[in-house]
């Protein structure tokens, strides 16, 4: 009886994991897309980091410091497509909760998180993993942890807070 219950709940998750895998590659190639295009937006207007912020993204492994750009703003851009907008908003994602975002070498941050050294430290760890993968398979992988684990378990949100807090 408990090896039926244990095999019915053990694919039960497999089924509902590879649901999730399937919605993520279905909203990939578009979130990939506005992803690359919002950065690409965000570095034409974001300021470059100062000598004190440039000296943290060392620390934390960017590569390119100097390619980041910082944007200070009280909203965040959303997807306009209302599937993806729909998905965007499930994820929180241009919400009250967000203070800050990475998106590629742009990084968001909302005006009460603009001098707080430790959120600018969190989204610079962001900066290092989308060197380590790429765009695509850092928002793959990104999407993939927020449907499997949700944001506070995410392996890529712990790496951030734990870089970040041991840095101040």
């Amino acid at each position: 009886m408990y090896r039926n219950l244990l095999i019915c709940l053990l694919m039960a998750t497999a089924l509902t994991g590879c649901a999730k895998l399937e919605k993520v590659n279905h909203f990939l190639p578009a979130a990939l897309a506005w992803f690359n295009q919002t950065e690409q937006e965000l570095l034409a207007v974001g300021r470059p980091l100062t000598a004190e912020e440039l000296e943290i993204a060392h620390k934390v492994g960017v590569s390119q410091p100097e390619k980041v750009r910082l944007v200070v703003r009280p909203d965040f851009p959303i997807p306009s497509d209302p599937e993806l907008r729909r998905e965007a908003e499930r994820l929180r994602l241009g919400s009250d909760w967000e203070g800050g975002r990475t998106m590629g070498y742009a990084i968001l941050l909302k005006p009460e998180f603009a001098t707080n050294r430790t959120m600018l430290t969190h989204e610079l760890v962001h900066v290092t993993q989308i060197d380590r993968m790429g765009n695509e398979d850092f928002l793959k992988r990104y999407l993939i942890e927020m449907e499997l684990l949700g944001y506070e378990n995410s392996l890529m949100e712990k790496e951030a807070r734990q870089v970040a807090g041991e840095a101040f």
